[in-house]
């Protein structure tokens, strides 16, 4: 057995490395972005314009959300609320995430 497959994790059914787990975990409380000031709530894998990523059938390749997850931030996959393209590339301008403020 190879190194490689020892230092993997499997989330939503893609493999990962395993510190991603933290960081998947840690997006799913990120729930609002503020884009040009105002404040959005984001979106959910699944909940985009055009289900070109059929979530419902599988996770999502770039950050292996599961339908109904919140991508990673700056993943390839997260559509932005605003325009409805990919957010890491759309241009609305000065986007920041907040993570969740409630206790």
């Amino acid at each position: 057995m190879g190194s490689c497959e020892t230092n993997q994790a499997i989330l939503n059914g893609v493999k990962v490395i395993p510190s991603w787990l933290e960081t998947f975990r840690a997006a799913q409380g990120i729930r609002k972005i503020s884009i040009g000031g105002e404040i959005h709530d984001r979106l959910r894998y699944g909940e985009e314009s055009i289900d070109g990523w059929k979530a419902s059938v599988k996770s999502c390749q770039s950050c292996a959300a599961a339908q109904g997850n919140y991508h990673v931030p700056d993943c390839d996959g997260e559509e932005c609320p605003l325009c409805f393209t990919h957010l890491h590339t759309c241009t609305c301008k000065a986007k920041k995430f907040i993570e969740n403020q409630s206790s």
